[in-house]
């Protein structure tokens, strides 16, 4: 979420691979588990992405569940399972009190707290 996109698991390279200095077969073999093993850590990923989205949205007030249904890049039926658009969706709709930049959000949340006291 850091980074703004979704990861995958390095590449396997498997064309380093040479039949003739594996006599054996254990570095084909350990490749044959990276494989598999990256394989299995995609699925687990594509699995858990709905239940990441569901999580934050849980955790949303009303008020900012409404601010990100109603942002410009959010589409409620494309995005129903997408937890990165989400955040993103999140981010741009939670920036400081949507004040462009820091010296408004700084003088936004001074009048604020003045009128809080």
């Amino acid at each position: 979420m850091d980074t703004g996109e979704l990861t995958q698991p390095e590449e396997v390279d498997v064309f380093e691979y040479d039949s003739d200095e594996d006599p054996h077969g254990l570095v084909l073999t350990k490749l044959r588990t990276d494989i598999t093993s990256r394989q299995k850590m995609i699925q687990k990923t594509v699995e858990d992405i709905p239940k990441c989205r569901a999580l934050m949205w849980k955790y949303l007030s009303k008020e900012s569940q409404e601010a990100v249904l109603g942002s410009a890049g959010y589409d409620v039926e494309r995005d129903v399972n997408n937890c990165l658009q989400l955040a993103l969706s999140i981010e741009t709709t939670h920036q400081g009190g949507g004040a462009p930049n820091e010296a408004t959000r700084r003088s936004n949340a001074r009048l604020i707290y003045n009128a809080t006291k």
